[in-house]
């Protein structure tokens, strides 16, 4: 699957992503997101936020997806 795909995806969707844990690289979230298709995949994707991006940003427990499409992504 392309990237453009998984972005399109996203912003169809509109998942949400769920906080896992925060270790000393920054913080994990995951999310599911549903591939359409003749055969539905549903895949779990997991990434991560560094503590070096946050700023004055507040991250909590769940969130749109899209605003952290450029971690999912990466």
């Amino acid at each position: 699957m392309e990237l453009n795909e998984i972005k399109k995806i996203l912003y169809k969707e509109k998942p949400v992503a769920i906080f896992e844990y925060a270790d000393k690289t920054g913080i994990y979230y995951y999310l599911g997101l549903e591939i359409p298709g003749e055969n539905t995949e549903r895949f779990i994707i997991m990434f991560r936020v560094p503590f070096s991006d946050l700023g004055d940003a507040k991250f909590i427990n769940q969130m749109p997806a899209q605003l952290l499409i450029r971690y999912i992504v990466q």
